[in-house]
């Protein structure tokens, strides 16, 4: 496992035994940690495998950003489900489920993935290295913020 990604798992794993971090703040941090950091790297793979490069509007990106239509139509179900007991209830009551939602856009966060995977196929080695450490450290930020939110 990537040190950087077992560092990161770690900090999220000691966060569930913290007092006021709800179900859905879990939810995004895991979805963040797999978009920000594995995507991309999927993508790539996934690219080499077909030996494609896709391009806007090719019939990979469309599949793609069907993903996104399927994760608009099931999020709202998905974040019902997770605030069904009281917890979850009072999260939503207090604008914390909002506030989240305003602050990752898991959507987004898949567009960024995709441009992201663009950028990196072009670097060489010593560049691409460099470029995950930074998005590493900048989804570990992002995965932070989302438990810290009250």
């Amino acid at each position: 496992m990537d040190r950087r990604y077992h560092r990161h798992g770690a900090h999220f794993f000691e966060a569930r035994y913290r007092t006021g971090i709800d179900r859905i703040q879990f939810a995004l941090a895991g979805m963040n940690a797999h978009i920000n950091h594995d995507l991309a790297l999927a993508l790539l793979a996934t690219d080499d495998d077909s030996n494609i490069v896709p391009a806007p509007g090719s019939p990979e990106s469309t599949d793609y950003q069907s993903v996104n239509e399927l994760l608009n139509t099931v999020m709202p179900s998905a974040l019902n489900m997770l605030a069904t007991d009281t917890l979850g209830v009072l999260a939503e009551d207090t604008g914390k489920v909002g506030r989240l939602l305003a602050f990752w856009d898991i959507c987004r966060a898949r567009d960024l993935a995709w441009d992201f995977a663009d950028h990196l196929r072009g670097l060489n080695n010593p560049a691409r290295e460099a470029a995950l450490a930074a998005q590493d450290g900048l989804t570990g930020v992002v995965g932070r913020a989302i438990l810290a939110a009250a």
